[in-house]
């Protein structure tokens, strides 16, 4: 398991390279936030003794297998250590699937462990966990919970978020790391949760699947700014003849940026997800079945394509692939960036840059001056 520091209070520890749990120092010891996927006790309580403080508490922010996998052998070699939950994320975990009436009527997806622990207690939004405060978060499953750290901001969102390949709203499809969004119960609440912590701006985000968000360098001091993504780069993905779309190569543009991390429902992925003739798209149901996504190229350029996904659920989405990077969205974000597109056209200011920015809620899009050109024809196309 590796672990790695983040601020004075925060070690990640990571299995395979994809699974996070966390250890928040406290006066007392350590709160771990989420206990890995199963087999992780041994490995955790090894990190807890080298960061030189034992675990106190055990706290989680939903219960999915690879966040409680590990509860029941921690609760053996530390029967001292509280463990808590939110209120109605417990009920999942005692095994009642059951939902309330003023819910959205979908099955809870993905895994759910049969977990013999049960909480000391259990939390509702705004209650204490040491130096943590709760804060709801529905959408990936129906109770859970995300936690902020108001001593230097950072933000705990379980997996309300992904940052593994591109900072992405837990519902909407990333072709890299797709379990997180196959496993997510509601999307639209989803979405809602996702907005609800962009605005408490955090100045660290650390999340259950992907790397931790850390704050710009030069802001140590300043008391906590907000959080920000790594650079961009964006490649002009360049077609090439072999009796198909199936060759490609990339030509990255660096642009020198850090652009802050905001959600309104459009999400980026790196990698390509080459279309070409494809009509379809082979993914995974929510209990494991391969199904056939309709899609539908709705414009292409030389170097760039824009197409269209039916979902499983009847929701449709829309992609731009632009090299490494893919942009995602939901029908209504798509029609706003379309009408924000339109005004950049329309701007006589823009005719006249070299380089031209695009800022979305998830980042900014570069353009050199025969890339927007290019970009101008894909929209013109639609």
């Amino acid at each position: 398991m590796h672990v790695s520091a983040h601020g004075e209070h925060l070690l990640k520890l990571t299995r395979i390279g994809m699974f996070n749990c966390y250890l928040v120092r406290e006066e007392d010891g350590f709160t771990l936030v989420d206990t890995n996927m199963g087999g992780s006790a041994a490995s955790i309580l090894a990190a807890a003794d080298r960061a030189g403080a034992p675990i106190a508490r055990i706290l989680l922010t939903h219960a999915h297998t690879d966040h409680v996998g590990s509860l029941d052998a921690l609760r053996v070699a530390l029967p001292p250590a509280e463990v808590l939950i939110g209120a109605r994320e417990a009920r999942l975990m005692a095994g009642d699937m059951s939902l309330d009436a003023d819910e959205p009527q979908t099955k809870p997806h993905g895994g759910f462990p049969r977990i013999v622990t049960r909480p000391a207690r259990t939390l509702q939004p705004g209650d204490r966990v040491g130096s943590l405060q709760a804060i709801a978060a529905p959408g990936h499953t129906p109770g859970q919970m995300a936690f902020l750290d108001p001593r230097d901001g950072t933000l705990i969102a379980g997996d309300a978020l992904t940052t593994w390949g591109g900072m992405t709203v837990v519902g909407m499809p990333n072709w890299r790391f797709p379990f997180p969004a196959l496993a997510t119960w509601h999307k639209p609440t989803a979405l809602r949760t996702a907005r609800a912590l962009r605005a408490l701006e955090p100045a660290r985000l650390a999340v259950g699947h992907g790397p931790v968000i850390e704050p710009p360098t030069g802001s140590a001091g300043r008391g906590h700014s907000r959080c920000r993504a790594p650079p961009r780069v964006l490649g002009v993905m360049i077609l090439t003849s072999t009796g198909g779309r199936a060759a490609l190569s990339c030509r990255p543009v660096a642009r020198p940026h850090n652009p802050p991390w905001t959600i309104r429902g459009a999400a980026a992925t790196m990698g390509g997800t080459l279309t070409g003739e494809k009509e379809h798209l082979s993914t995974m149901t929510n209990n494991g079945d391969m199904t056939e996504i309709p899609i539908d190229t709705l414009a292409e350029t030389e170097n760039y394509t824009i197409w269209s996904a039916a979902e499983p659920d009847g929701e449709k989405t829309f992609h731009i692939e632009l090299g490494p990077v893919t942009a995602h969205f939901f029908t209504e974000e798509w029609a706003e960036f379309l009408e924000m597109i339109r005004e950049a056209i329309e701007d006589k200011e823009a005719d006249s840059r070299d380089d031209v920015e695009v800022e979305l809620d998830w980042g900014s899009l570069y353009f050199a001056r025969d890339e927007w050109d290019e970009f101008v024809q894909l929209l013109a196309a639609l």
